[in-house]
C-alpha cells in the first residue's frame, strides 16, 4: 500500500493563521476559555476555530513537549507535526482560516514555577517546540501579565487549595528574591518565536472581553461581565484543604481573610521587579512585543511606585 504524504496537508495547514494564547496563569484564563467555548458556532461562522485545554491536553498536542517513553523526542515531535497538520487541513476544508489555541500551560505549569522558585523558567524551550510543531502557520502569540506580588500570591494560594504543600518561609523568600520577571519571560518567548507578532496585555487594566476581541481580531465582542472562576479560597478554606491533603495548615499563619504569603520586604522586592517590567513594556519592550492596553473596566489601578525608595538598589532585570 502506497504511503500517503503529509506534505500537501502541511502546505494547506500553513495557509491557516495560528494564534497562541499563553495565559499566564491566574489571569482569568478559565473565564476566557469558557466564553470561547460558549461562542463556538458564532466564531466558526467567521472562519475561526478554537482549541482550549479540553483539546490540547487530551492527545492533540501529545509529543510537542517530550514525554516519557520509548520514542525519542524528535520522533514524538514529527508525529505531533503530522497530527496537527492533518487536523488543520480538515479545518481548512471546512472553510476555517484561523485557529486560536488557548492553554496557559504552554509556557509552563504552576507546579514547575513553584518548584523552580522562578517565573516560567523553561518558557523559551517549550515555545520553541511549539514553533516547530506549527511551523509557518504560527503568526501571533498573546500573553497577559500580572503584578508579580499578586500573581505569586494567587498562584501559591491556588496550588495550596489543590493540596500542594505550603511553601515555607525560605521558599517564599527565594521566589521574591529571584530577579526573573515578565521581561525575561517575554524575551524568551520572543526568541523562541522569531517573526511572530507577540502581544502583551495587563491583567489589572485589560478586561477579559477586550482581550478576546484582540485575540480574535474583532470576531468576538462580549458585553456584560464574565463569570469569576477559580478564585483563590480564603485562609479557613486553605487550612481545610491542607488538613485534607495531610499537610501542615499551621504554615499558613493566623487570620480568616486572604492569605498573604510574603513578608513586607519580600512583597516590596516583587513590586520592584514588576515596576521594572512595566517600565520596559511601556518603553516599547525593545521591539520584541507590543503592549496593548484598555483601561475601560480595569479591575485595579497600575502604579509605577518602586518597592524601595529611589536611593535603594533596584532589582532590574538586565
Amino acid at each position: 500500500m502506497a504511503q500517503v504524504s503529509l506534505f500537501p496537508a502541511k502546505a494547506r495547514a500553513a495557509a491557516m493563521d495560528v494564534i497562541l494564547h499563553l495565559g499566564a496563569h491566574r489571569t482569568a484564563t478559565t473565564a476566557l476559555q469558557t466564553a470561547l467555548r460558549g461562542q463556538g458556532q458564532r466564531l466558526t461562522a467567521q472562519g475561526l476555530a478554537v482549541w482550549t485545554p479540553h483539546d490540547t491536553r487530551h492527545g492533540l498536542l501529545a509529543g510537542v513537549l517530550p514525554e516519557a517513553g520509548p520514542m525519542a523526542p524528535a520522533q514524538q515531535l514529527r508525529r505531533a507535526q503530522g497530527r496537527i497538520a492533518l487536523a488543520m487541513t480538515q479545518m481548512a476544508d471546512r472553510g476555517l482560516s484561523r485557529l486560536l489555541i488557548t492553554d496557559e500551560n504552554i509556557p509552563g505549569t504552576p507546579r514547575g514555577n513553584i518548584k523552580a522558585r522562578a517565573l516560567y523558567p523553561a518558557a523559551g524551550l517549550r515555545l520553541a517546540r511549539h514553533a516547530l510543531a506549527f511551523g509557518p502557520a504560527l503568526r501571533q502569540a498573546h500573553l497577559t501579565v500580572r503584578a508579580l506580588d499578586s500573581y505569586w500570591t494567587s498562584l501559591l494560594g491556588y496550588a495550596v487549595a489543590r493540596g500542594a504543600p505550603v511553601p515555607g518561609p525560605a521558599a517564599r523568600a527565594a521566589i521574591a528574591a529571584n530577579p526573573r520577571g515578565w521581561r525575561a519571560v517575554i524575551c524568551d518567548i520572543a526568541c523562541a518565536l522569531p517573526g511572530v507578532d507577540l502581544q502583551v496585555t495587563l491583567h489589572e487594566q485589560t478586561p477579559v472581553a477586550h482581550r478576546l476581541g484582540v485575540m480574535t481580531g474583532g470576531a468576538l465582542h462580549l458585553t456584560g461581565g464574565l463569570p469569576y472562576l477559580n478564585a483563590t479560597p480564603d485562609l479557613p478554606a486553605l487550612r481545610a484543604a491542607q488538613t485534607d491533603a495531610g499537610g501542615n495548615p499551621a504554615l499558613l499563619g493566623a487570620g480568616d481573610g486572604r492569605w498573604q504569603p510574603f513578608t513586607g520586604d519580600d512583597a516590596a522586592r516583587l513590586r520592584d521587579t514588576w515596576a521594572d517590567d512595566l517600565h520596559w513594556l511601556q518603553a516599547g519592550a525593545d521591539g520584541l512585543a507590543q503592549m496593548i492596553t484598555d483601561t475601560k473596566g480595569a479591575t485595579d489601578p497600575i502604579t509605577l511606585t518602586r518597592g524601595y525608595p529611589d536611593d535603594q538598589p533596584e532589582g532590574c532585570v538586565a
